[in-house]
């Protein structure tokens, strides 16, 4: 951690960096509007690059959107790694089938329950686990877990994917990805 980060972070404590998760979130919402409008914009190239296809006049165009479309995937990659985890109903993108297809395509896991779908990295599964293998009291696992967590137990939970054995200790059944 750089010592500006350190800085400010002694400076404003931990509800600075809460601000700055809130702001990452609104800012990944708006990124949703725009890559909602690029693919509006997609289409309408589409039928461009359709009509116009045999005269080879839009040949550049085409070439430049397929690099665009390249850049928007890696960002939406970086933006799921640094959360960790992304809830289908936080998603406000039109077309969440292709992002979450994407999002699969690139090492994300997807996992099915049985009220929507959630996209996690490794990182963040591997350390949700190693939380609850470190609580034993099925009383106090939500106390450990923190409010992204605390979701995914209840949905994994609820959904029947996550269940406890008094002699074993918590089970994450193999979800569907």
């Amino acid at each position: 951690m750089s010592t500006k980060i350190k800085e400010i972070k002694d400076k404003y404590g931990y509800s600075f960096e809460q601000e700055v998760i809130d702001k990452l979130t609104k800012i990944q919402h708006t990124l949703a509007l725009v890559i909602e409008k690029l693919e509006l914009i997609e289409e309408r190239l589409n039928k461009i690059e359709n009509k116009e296809k045999k005269t080879g006049k839009y040949k550049i165009v085409v070439n430049q959107r397929r690099d665009e479309n390249r850049t928007r995937n890696i960002y939406s990659l970086e933006i799921m790694r640094k959360q960790g985890i992304i809830f289908e109903s936080d998603l406000k993108i039109r077309n969440k089938e292709k992002f979450i297809e994407d999002m699969r395509s690139n090492g994300i896991i997807v996992i099915e329950g049985t009220k929507e779908r959630v996209l996690v990295t490794k990182e963040f599964l591997d350390n949700f686990i190693s939380i609850l293998r470190e609580c034993k009291d099925i009383e106090k696992v939500e106390e450990k877990l923190n409010e992204k967590q605390l979701r995914l137990y209840r949905l994994l939970r609820d959904s029947g994917l996550l269940i406890y054995n008094t002699k074993t200790g918590w089970i994450l059944l193999s979800p569907k990805t």
